[in-house]
């Protein structure tokens, strides 16, 4: 399909242009089309007769509201309620941004405890969810592993315990030992 053939199928008629238009698209195609094409000439009729309104019909208002007008008419504006009511660009920056970064990051689980902290083999539930990467349903099935097995032998035997991989390991492993 062409735009000739379509120019020549909308000069004989709607009825030319839709058997045209059958040819290559389904009929809800040609309603999602019609649909899109008719939003589309809306909003340009819409900012056009809004320009011309503006400009040629409202001559009398003062340079302020005119300036208003035109700032709250960008794209900008229209995303940013704040930029609308302002005269001027305003950034939102926010309040923990400004603090030191010590105090903005949240502190990381386990990062409190000291080196060798907990006893693999005596360790509580509560105690084992101190290490980081470990929540309550990860720290009942160590203790379920040690109960079976009697104890660790070594720290490396936590990597058989289910949901435990080499990188959660290797956040807990500074902070435990065996005994």
């Amino acid at each position: 399909m062409t735009i000739r053939s379509l120019l020549t199928a909308l000069r004989r008629g709607p009825h030319a242009l839709k058997k045209q238009l059958e040819q290559w698209y389904s009929p809800r195609e040609i309603k999602a089309i019609a649909l899109f094409a008719g939003l589309g000439v809306t909003v340009l009729l819409y900012r056009s007769s809004r320009t011309l309104y503006e400009s040629y019909l409202q001559t009398h208002l003062p340079k302020a509201r005119v300036a208003e007008i035109a700032r709250t008419d960008s794209l900008f504006a229209a995303l940013s309620v704040k930029a609308a009511k302002d005269d001027s660009l305003i950034f939102s920056i926010p309040e923990d941004s400004l603090a030191p970064k010590h105090m903005r990051t949240a502190p990381v689980k386990g990062s409190t405890l000291p080196a060798g902290a907990i006893i693999l083999n005596n360790a509580t539930k509560e105690q084992l969810m101190e290490l980081p990467g470990v929540g309550p349903s990860t720290a009942e099935r160590i203790l379920e592993y040690r109960s079976k097995r009697q104890r660790f032998r070594s720290l490396t035997e936590l990597l058989n315990v289910k949901t435990i991989g080499e990188s959660r390991f290797q956040r807990m492993k500074p902070y435990l030992r065996l005994n």
